[in-house]
């Protein structure tokens, strides 16, 4: 599996992706963590003012699709 930046291409709606938020610990949160695209909301706002539309304050640079195990 291969990061994908945001500026690239975003989740499917709906979708949970392992995500990269390097700013993240700046608040308090963790870098890394699992979180659901809702396209619908794609105008939330990051402490740093960066729009998107991940369920979690703070924004991703990359993301990732989070595999079944086999």
């Amino acid at each position: 599996m291969e990061w994908i930046s945001v500026n690239d291409q975003l989740p499917n709606d709906g979708e949970f992706v392992f995500t990269y938020r390097p700013l993240a610990k700046e608040s308090g949160d963790k870098e890394y963590t699992a979180q659901k695209f809702i396209s619908k909301h794609y105008k939330n706002k990051s402490p740093q003012g960066v729009e998107h539309g991940f369920d979690r304050w703070c924004h991703p640079t990359h993301w990732m699709r989070i595999e079944p195990p086999k």
